[in-house]
């Protein structure tokens, strides 16, 4: 009953927020809390790439939008956040570091089909009852089409992507509670990489070393969030 209670207040909160959103919106919502990213990631560099590229040509979104610019993490329940890349300006974090929340978490996730239909009948009864706008049987047909296409990702919808500019990553809430020391740390190697180059060939030798001394806690801390599976929880 509590996991039902904290999915419809997700779905509340977030029409609130995003009052355009349309149904297959809300069904990408709750297919994200159900399986994260949805997909595996085999290449990690590849995925690094792809990150880059998105944030080069981030379009930076209007301030009419009802989330806060410097907003990192945004809940969605289930032990999992969108992680906003338009805020990632305000950090020292490296995106290496993020695609590494991002891979960890997609390959990590585990999800299924009877907890995603759980979830829909929530969505369904929200509508029924008008604390959605959504027309329920617009919504009946609409998930209707999307059982007989075996549940697939959803993309957001053309008018969701006019408005509110998505670009964010899926990872786990774990990530966002340990975020702070992955910036400084990240931030820390950054200033060394700088500093390094006035240092004689001696001192750079230690600094070297005190820099793996830095990537090694980085890991260890990273490695105590990875090395567990993400088991999203049923209603």
């Amino acid at each position: 009953m509590g996991c039902k209670k904290g999915l419809k207040k997700l779905l509340l909160n977030q029409y609130r927020r995003y009052p355009r959103m349309e149904c297959q919106d809300m069904v990408k919502l709750i297919y994200q809390n159900e399986f994260a990213g949805g997909h595996l990631i085999s290449n990690e560099r590849d995925s690094l790439k792809g990150l880059e590229e998105e944030c080069r040509t981030l379009i930076r979104h209007s301030r009419d939008i009802e989330r806060p610019a410097d907003l990192i993490f945004e809940d969605i329940g289930n032990g999992l956040c969108r992680l906003h890349l338009e805020a990632l300006e305000h950090t020292s974090i490296d995106l290496a570091t993020i695609n590494k929340f991002f891979v960890s978490t997609a390959n990590s996730a585990c999800g299924s089909i009877r907890s995603l239909e759980a979830k829909l009948e929530v969505f369904r009864q929200c509508c029924r009852e008008g604390l959605l706008p959504y027309a329920a049987d617009r919504v009946e047909a609409y998930l209707r089409g999307y059982r007989s296409r075996d549940y697939p990702p959803v993309s957001h919808s053309k008018v969701y992507r006019g408005l509110y500019l998505p670009a964010y990553r899926i990872v786990r809430t774990e990530y966002r509670d340990y975020f702070d020391v992955f910036n400084r740390i990240d931030n820390l190697l950054a200033l060394k990489d700088m500093d390094h180059f006035f240092l004689t060939p001696e001192l750079k030798t230690k600094e070297r070393l005190k820099e793996l001394n830095i990537r090694q806690q980085s890991d260890l801390v990273f490695d105590s969030i990875s090395h567990t599976t993400h088991k999203p929880l049923d209603i």
